[in-house]
């Protein structure tokens, strides 16, 4: 039930809240000065920042067919046209609750997909129509090329994937869930206070080592999913994009992702369901053979974590054959994963691998073991990596995060505390995220060894984890 209330609480975030969304489809270039009407003139004072810019509209919550069929037939074009009006990403996230509350999680997690896959067509528009408006003099070349610095904040960023992460948990669990009742917008305070509070942050893309659901995969709206299918493949061969498959927790759009993943492990293609696991063995086996090493590596990752048992004596073939030093840690997190213990000494020996790329793929592997698992790492191994500073910003996040689950149930050095705690204070953003992040959860801390490190930390972050602890 938390889940489903953080899924409501956070796409109401991006609805009622009072930004500027970039919707350069819905409004067509201004009229010159000469072709303005006398009645226009009181907008005349209108900046030439402001003319692709539109307040977003009121969004209900409702999925009705005639909006489904809308959706469908604005998929059917490979891109947003300028001075059309086209459904919002945050009037398809409404959708995706509606379709929630009618227990249809499936077509919630394909509707969120598409509300994320319309905020990058929106920003692709914006970044198209700002080039056109520089090459017709309508901007300066410095105003053009400031928004062109601005372009991953509008194109890659704005996403529903929090909501698509609290909908495949929903996924993974049994049953289904409970009807919602959402406070609207402007509800009083007794109605906000009858809500129950929202699900807490999320660590990566999914759970780590998930659980995998069994349901079925049953759309109300398999036309809308095809249509999206078509879309993205469509938008692929024509090199209007390269990704979007991962985006969406159906068998379909998961096997043509698996055919273009071109990173060595991609938790996003986890499986949400056994069905789904047992769908897309025969893809995952195939690809331990592969020519590319990364669709080898991330094929071996996602056997492993789905616990595919029947998978053992192939992926023990494989790692006889393989090479590729992340490939191999791929196969042996695999093998681990589904039992070989003989396996946790080689993977940990990878940490320390001079090519800094292996190192981090190993310590990037450790997030995804079990707590059995990670409390027999050599933590020692996991401070060195938090403390090397050579060592690659993503590897330091991942050795501090698995350090702090280890530390979350059991007793670590002070070494390791000391480790950090300096990441807490020194780090860059996401280290010093990560580090506090793991202070917090220490379970050494007591009272009194909070309030001693107090005594003799300064730095805000550093002082802050200690508060929460």
């Amino acid at each position: 039930m938390k889940a489903c209330w953080g899924l409501v609480g956070g796409v109401w975030v991006l609805i009622a809240g009072l930004f500027p969304i970039l919707l350069a489809s819905c409004v067509p270039p201004p009229a010159t000065s000469a072709e303005r009407p006398p009645e226009a003139a009181e907008f005349e004072a209108v900046p030439d920042w402001a003319i692709h810019i539109k307040a977003p509209q009121a969004v209900t919550i409702e999925s009705t067919p005639a909006q489904i069929e809308s959706l469908r037939r604005e998929l059917l074009e490979p891109e947003l046209r300028p001075g059309t009006l086209y459904s919002s990403p945050e009037q398809i996230a409404a959708m995706a609750v509606a379709e929630l509350n009618g227990h249809h999680e499936w077509d919630a997690g394909l509707l969120l997909a598409i509300a994320t896959f319309r905020y990058r067509q929106q920003g692709a528009l914006v970044v198209k129509l700002n080039e056109l408006d520089r090459q017709q003099g309508r901007v300066e070349t410095r105003q053009s090329y400031a928004v062109r610095q601005e372009e991953p904040f509008f194109v890659s960023r704005p996403s529903f994937s929090r909501e698509l992460q609290l909908v495949r948990r929903r996924l993974r669990e049994d049953g289904h869930a409970q009807k919602l009742v959402v406070a609207e917008p402007g509800a009083t305070d007794d109605a906000r206070q009858a809500r129950p509070s929202l699900a807490p942050s999320l660590e990566g893309t999914v759970d780590p080592v998930p659980v995998l659901g069994t349901r079925s995969e049953d759309l109300a709206h398999p036309e809308l999913a095809d249509a999206f299918l078509a879309r993205l493949q469509e938008n692929r061969a024509r090199a209007l994009q390269n990704s979007g498959f991962e985006l969406v927790p159906l068998t379909s759009f998961r096997r043509v992702a698996l055919q273009h993943s071109v990173e060595y492990l991609v938790p996003s293609l986890i499986p949400d369901t056994s069905a789904q696991a047992e769908a897309l063995r025969a893809d995952l086996l195939a690809l331990l053979a592969d020519a590319r090493p990364e669709q080898r590596s991330n094929a071996a990752f996602l056997l492993g974590s789905s616990l595919q048992s029947a998978a053992l004596a192939m992926l023990r073939t494989a790692l006889s054959k393989e090479t590729d030093a992340r490939v191999r840690a791929s196969l042996q997190f695999a093998l681990l994963r589904l039992g070989d213990e003989a396996q946790l000494a080689p993977l940990q020996a990878t940490f320390e691998n001079p090519e800094p790329s292996v190192a981090a793929h190993a310590l990037q592997l450790t997030t995804w073991l079990s707590p059995e698992l990670q409390a027999r790492l050599n933590p020692e191994l996991l401070v060195r990596a938090v403390k090397n500073r050579s060592t690659p910003h993503i590897a330091r996040v991942d050795a501090a995060f698995t350090l702090g689950r280890i530390g979350a149930a059991h007793q670590i050095t002070e070494t390791a505390v000391a480790s950090l705690l300096d990441l807490c204070r020194e780090g860059d953003e996401h280290e010093v995220e990560a580090g506090c992040a793991a202070v917090r959860g220490l379970q050494q801390l007591t009272r009194e060894r909070v309030r001693q490190l107090l005594v003799k930390n300064d730095s805000v972050a550093v002082r802050g984890a200690l508060f929460v602890r």
